[in-house]
């Protein structure tokens, strides 16, 4: 292999570990964000949780948490 064909080879290596490089990133970015979405919701569960046993307000109660009328 001559040193032209060399050169070309190793352009054509670098150009697909940039754009490998490039995807890498974008799907971090992806991860990272959702991340933030999870931890902001876990924050607010907490919160919630934490109002409920300090005794929170009474009539403020989530209606996932009352009894069917069946029981």
């Amino acid at each position: 292999m001559d040193a032209q064909n060399k050169i070309i080879d190793l352009e054509m290596k670098l150009g697909f570990l940039e754009r490998t490089v490039e995807d890498l990133n974008e799907v971090l970015l992806g991860q990272n964000k959702g991340i933030e979405r999870i931890e902001r919701r876990l924050k607010e569960l907490e919160e919630r949780i934490s109002s409920k046993q300090d005794g929170g307000q009474p009539d403020m109660a989530d209606p996932l948490d009352e009894r069917p009328p069946h029981y």
